[in-house]
């Protein structure tokens, strides 16, 4: 039954599988989609597929199926042979998406793939013509178990957990993102996690003099974070110099192929804050501008809410968990 149901897809151009191998199924819950262009950079790594002429469904085994969607591009691999169709266009529809699909060295070869997605927008199952005179293959996406759910729970910031009502509130808060959207969507291994650190440290000057007949001066060491700040802003011989700071860990991929931690810390110099006042329901409304050290920028995306939703830096999104 796996050999048939591999022939169904080989009407295409095939060449040998050289994507990395995926840690997991693509789940339902990994990632919304509203629009056609967001499917694009996309990988979906299905658990289960069937082939509609006979009704048999098999499992699969994580990486044994995939269809990346790409610009003008699907590679639909199974068994680690690959096929390329050219995507022609992709359109909404009442189900979800369709793209069509034509043979990237064959015109002749013309195919289409249904996405389609349940509610919230989650893509339930893919529906894979791959020619006109052959069976539709529907590939399944899996759904999490609760204990699985409940696991990312504790590795993955969500997308409605972290509330940032003024810039103060950022200080001493950790970020954890879901998923890392540039060229490609990857959802972020929990092992290698890339994690924001916003931090804010304070060095206190102290010019005081002790007066004959005066009380003892109050040792600074002694003092909570109020109560210096309440100090230096009633003595001018006390100063409490401020700063913030980012640091982002990560695991990269050097140009020799090997995975390196990395760690990189940079001071923020000033926050911007921009409303859009047209954002409705649970979209982003707030931005705001980290303006760093290394005179770039990295933005925070909050919903109407004021809760964390992505992070952009240079050309990546880092999107929060339940996008």
């Amino acid at each position: 039954m796996r050999l048939r149901l591999l022939c169904l897809l080989l009407s295409s151009v095939v060449v040998a599988a050289l994507q990395a191998q995926p840690r997991d199924y693509s789940y339902a819950e990994d990632l919304s989609f509203d629009t056609p262009e967001s499917l694009i950079g996309y990988s979906f790594y299905p658990s289960q597929m069937e082939n509609t002429a006979d009704g048999d469904r098999i499992d699969l085994e994580v990486g044994e199926a995939s269809l990346r969607v790409r610009r003008g591009v699907l590679y639909v691999s199974l068994n680690g042979e690959e096929t390329v169709y050219t995507v022609n266009t992709i359109n909404a529809t009442e189900y979800g998406f369709k793209l069509s699909l034509m043979g990237a060295r064959n015109a002749l070869v013309q195919g289409h793939l249904k996405v389609i997605l349940k509610a919230g927008r989650r893509v339930e199952a893919l529906i894979l013509k791959p020619d006109k005179d052959k069976a539709e293959v529907i590939f399944f996406l899996p759904t999490l178990t609760e204990a699985q759910a409940a696991e990312q729970d504790a590795q993955y910031t969500d997308r409605f957990e972290l509330y940032i009502p003024a810039t103060d509130s950022l200080w001493g808060k950790t970020i954890t993102p879901y998923l890392e959207q540039g060229r490609e969507t990857v959802k972020l291994d929990p092992a290698q996690p890339t994690t924001f650190y916003f931090e804010e440290t304070f060095e206190v000057t102290d010019k005081r003099k002790q007066k004959k007949g005066d009380p003892p001066l109050v040792p600074l060491d002694s003092l909570s974070r109020g109560e210096l700040e309440a100090l230096a802003d009633g003595n001018r011989r006390v100063k409490l110099d401020k700063t913030y700071t980012v640091t982002i860990k990560r695991t990269v991929t050097t140009s020799d192929g090997v995975a390196e931690a990395r760690s990189d810390t940079y001071e923020i110099k000033s926050i911007d804050i921009r409303e859009d006042d047209q954002a409705v329901e649970d979209q982003e409304r707030y931005q705001l501008e980290l303006q760093l050290d290394n005179k770039e920028s990295l933005y925070l995306y909050l919903t109407i809410d004021q809760a964390v939703s992505s992070i952009e830096m240079g050309d990546t999104f880092y999107l929060m968990r339940g996008h």
